[in-house]
C-alpha cells in the first residue's frame, strides 16, 4: 500500500506558520520603552501615526499612503498627463488603517522592515541615520512633515470608476453636496513611530468632528442570541459593549473593498464612516524585517 502524497503546497504553509512565529517574536523584542517628551511610552514597531487626518476618510489615507509606496509616475507628454504605474506584486507593502481620534490614525504593517521602509517614504524630510545607529530611535518617535497631500486627488481621480469607464466627471458643487466642502489641497500631515498608547479612546464617536459636520450614521441593532429556557430578549437592546464595538464602523463599511491582503479588524477600524463616504484602495505585500538598534 502506497503512502498518500503530500500536498505540493504543505511545505509553503509550514514555512508561512513558522515565519508568522518569528515575526510576532520580532515585534515583541522590538517593542521596547522609550522616553518622549519626559514620559515612558513603549514602541508599536509595525504601525506609524499618522496626524492631520481630520478632513479625510479611511480610503483617502490608503491612497495617500498607497501612492508614496506602491506607485510610480511618469508623464505621457502626447497626451500631457501624468500616468501611475503600480510597482511589482511582490514588493508592495501591505497596510492597514487603525482611527485613534478624528486627527490620528495608526498606519499598520505586516513587519518593523516594511514599517521603517513607510517611514523613510512617507517622511517629507530624508531620515539619513541608519536604523542599526543608536540614535536612530529617538529620530523617528519625533513627529515630522509628512509628504504632501496633493498628488493624491489626481491620483484617485485617475484611479475612479468614471476616469476607467470615460465618463465625466461630477461637477464640483454636486461634490460639494456630499460633504465633500473641505479644501484638500490645504491638508497638512505629520508622521512619527506610533507607540502602544496610540489607541482609540472609548466612546470616541461622541467628541468626533467629522460626525459633527456630516451627521452619525444610524446603528443597526442586533438582536442577542436566544437559548433554551431562556427568555428571549427585544431586539432593540443592545450591550454598552456591543455600541462601543460598532462606534465608526460606518466609516469603514462605506468601501470596505480594499484590494490584496489587508487585515480586517473592524474593532481596530473605528470611525469606519470614514470609509463609507468614497473611495476605494489596495493593501500591500510585506517582506521580511527589520530591527531596532536596542542599545
Amino acid at each position: 500500500m502506497t503512502e498518500p502524497e503530500v500536498a505540493p503546497y504543505g511545505g509553503f504553509i509550514v514555512k508561512t506558520l513558522e515565519d508568522e512565529k518569528a515575526n510576532e517574536a520580532q515585534l515583541e523584542e522590538l517593542a521596547i520603552e522609550v522616553d518622549y517628551n519626559g514620559t515612558t511610552q513603549r514602541l508599536r514597531p509595525e504601525a506609524l501615526r499618522l496626524n492631520g487626518v481630520d478632513n479625510l476618510s479611511t480610503e483617502e489615507i490608503k491612497s495617500y499612503v498607497e501612492y508614496y509606496l506602491n506607485y510610480t509616475t511618469s508623464r505621457n507628454e502626447d497626451l500631457d498627463k501624468i500616468e501611475y504605474h503600480q510597482i511589482p506584486f511582490d514588493e508592495q507593502v501591505t497596510f492597514r488603517v487603525e482611527w485613534i481620534d478624528d486627527s490620528n490614525v495608526n498606519i499598520v504593517f505586516k513587519t518593523n522592515q516594511d514599517n521603517l521602509k513607510a517611514l523613510r517614504q512617507l517622511s517629507s524630510d530624508p531620515i539619513e541615520i541608519d536604523d542599526q545607529d543608536p540614535s536612530f530611535i529617538n529620530e523617528v518617535i519625533q513627529e515630522r512633515r509628512a509628504k504632501d497631500y496633493n498628488p493624491i486627488i489626481p491620483f484617485r481621480s485617475s484611479q475612479s470608476l468614471s476616469n476607467r469607464l470615460g465618463l465625466k466627471e461630477k461637477p464640483k458643487e454636486d461634490k460639494q453636496e456630499e460633504g465633500m466642502m473641505e479644501d484638500e489641497s490645504a491638508i497638512e500631515l505629520r508622521i512619527r513611530q506610533s507607540f502602544q498608547s496610540d489607541r482609540k479612546v472609548k466612546y470616541a464617536s461622541q467628541y468626533s468632528r467629522y460626525y459633527l459636520i456630516h451627521g452619525e450614521p444610524e446603528r443597526t441593532r442586533r438582536p442577542r442570541p436566544s437559548h433554551r429556557h431562556k427568555r428571549r430578549e427585544p431586539v432593540n437592546e443592545i450591550k454598552e459593549e456591543e455600541e462601543e464595538e460598532d462606534l465608526f464602523a460606518d466609516r469603514l463599511s462605506r468601501g470596505h473593498n480594499s484590494s490584496r491582503g489587508q487585515i480586517a479588524d473592524d474593532e481596530e477600524d473605528l470611525f469606519a464612516d470614514k470609509l463609507k463616504r468614497s473611495r476605494s484602495r489596495s493593501p500591500t505585500r510585506s517582506g521580511g524585517s527589520s530591527h531596532y538598534n536596542q542599545r
